[in-house]
């Protein structure tokens, strides 16, 4: 079958029966590969063609003080773009093809989940925004990876605050029942139109190409929900705001490994 053929195995052989439904699949498969090579090369090329265009700059004549830390200053918040798209790029590459990358164990969600909002709730009030929190639950038992799990959760949450005007609010609360855990989080900035909330979650993909960031952030939160059995749901209203639903599994008992 042609979905069997993978970079770290191209030994498959495609039978001569449906051979051109298995071609067309492994035709699919390499355009994939061709348009995220593009993407990942145009996401690269414009943090460094800044920087090498402040090179030349400051190279051009003797500048002021001033004038070199601004443009220093450009280097390191370009130098950090290029960084974090590598390390989206390379956690993609890991869980496409290394799932070993996941180490799961039992914990409980809420005192885990908890930390996180904590820790966002500073960044947030940088910016002069609110959280509202509603976490009151017994413990939840979920078997899971905590460090993929925190970078989903991180990628959410720092998005509702980066989209929340100063003075709003991100709400987060959970609830919980027939084995599953939604986690709501909720913003007051501008929503997300019909038409590009289908594609939220796909690679490189960014409704507002003025917004700073890869387009990888919810793609990758995505895939994290999925390798536990979980999913993400979204709602939203232009000039109202967005809610992102966390869908996981939990256990109400021990787990046995």
């Amino acid at each position: 079958m042609a979905n069997r053929i993978t970079p770290q195995d191209l030994s498959a052989r495609i039978k001569t029966k449906h051979f051109d439904r298995e071609k067309e699949s492994l035709i699919e498969s390499f355009k994939h590969i061709e348009q995220f090579s593009y993407h990942a090369a145009h996401e690269l090329k414009t943090p460094l063609t800044i920087i090498q265009g402040e090179a030349e700059l400051l190279l051009r004549k003797e500048r002021s003080k001033q004038e070199y830390q601004q443009a220093l200053k450009i280097v390191m918040e370009e130098s950090q773009r290029v960084l974090k798209t590598v390390d989206d790029l390379l956690l993609l590459t890991k869980l496409g093809y290394q799932p070993q990358v996941f180490e799961f164990e039992q914990f409980d969600f809420i005192e885990f989940f908890s930390e996180i909002v904590e820790q966002n709730r500073l960044l947030a009030a940088n910016k002069g925004i609110g959280i509202r929190t509603n976490l009151q639950s017994p413990p939840l038992l979920i078997k899971g990876d905590r460090l993929h799990l925190r970078r989903l959760f991180f990628n959410i949450i720092s998005n509702a605050i980066k989209f929340t005007p100063e003075g709003g609010c991100v709400d987060i609360h959970i609830e919980h029942g027939h084995g599953k855990i939604i986690s709501f989080i909720s913003d007051t900035g501008p929503g997300i139109a019909p038409e590009n909330l289908g594609r939220i979650f796909e690679e490189f993909y960014r409704a507002d190409k003025n917004t700073p960031g890869s387009g990888l952030g919810l793609h990758i939160a995505h895939t994290i929900a999925r390798l536990h059995q979980g999913k993400i749901q979204v709602d939203s209203k232009l000039g109202v705001g967005s809610t992102f639903k966390i869908i996981l599994p939990y256990f109400n008992h021990t787990i046995e490994f």
